[in-house]
């Protein structure tokens, strides 16, 4: 039987050194691009600033009793710029507290028929503008394929 690749990542003491999700991604895609394998999180705190996102093939353990997956505090902001469907970045009113990586939620109170997007921010080197890593939705891009083109 072969042997299954695995990725220790931890505080110290490990293959990939980090104390948040960038680590814990960094290693379970990885893994996935080697067509699968065991993600080992040693213990210790964890901060997530977005969430693990899963991979096929790919198992994330953490040690029992000691792993903690801590989500970090959100922030929030209003769009400074109105956003429509397909946009690829957001123009926030207060840009503090959003970095790259981190995970976004964007929706409308008040227009019906968009959709949560939720996506993880690709670059924040010209606040208050941030690009994102995925266009935003209404309700006709909800029935496509995984990952529509953001014009269609």
């Amino acid at each position: 039987m072969p042997e299954v690749a695995r990725i220790k990542v931890g505080h110290t003491n490990a293959d990939l050194l980090g104390t948040d999700d960038r680590v814990l991604q960094a290693a379970a895609d990885y893994l996935s691009a080697l067509g699968g394998g065991i993600v080992e999180i040693g213990p210790g705190e964890y901060l997530m600033r977005d969430s693990l996102h899963l991979r096929p093939h790919v198992t994330v353990r953490g040690t029992p009793g000691r792993t903690i997956l801590r989500k970090a505090d959100g922030v929030e902001s209003p769009l400074a710029i109105d956003g429509d469907f397909g946009e690829e970045q957001i123009t926030v009113a207060d840009p503090k507290g959003f970095d790259v990586g981190y995970g976004v939620a964007i929706w409308s109170k008040r227009v019906h028929g968009f959709h949560i997007t939720v996506a993880r921010i690709t670059d924040a080197t010209a606040p208050p503008w941030l690009w994102i890593d995925r266009c935003t939705r209404t309700a006709r891009s909800v029935t496509r394929p995984k990952r529509p083109p953001c014009f269609q």
